[in-house]
């Protein structure tokens, strides 16, 4: 079960942990449509947010455009 919660933890957007941009500023920045990407730039945030802290505007943009 262990393998399967995080397997779906990829896919879930977690509510407890703030993102500076939200989907639409993330198709902007990245220049890409609505898709699954979209979320898989938020959660990488929100990763980012957990391992280093709060990220300002700019930081999120430039880890974006990493």
């Amino acid at each position: 079960m262990p393998r399967v919660a995080a397997e779906r933890d990829k896919y879930v957007k977690r509510g407890d942990v703030p993102v500076i941009l939200d989907g639409k500023a993330v198709m902007e920045v990245l220049g890409i449509p609505s898709s699954p990407l979209v979320g898989t730039a938020i959660r990488h945030l929100q990763e980012v947010h957990l391992q280093r802290g709060s990220l300002a505007f700019h930081e999120a943009v430039a880890e974006l455009r990493r």
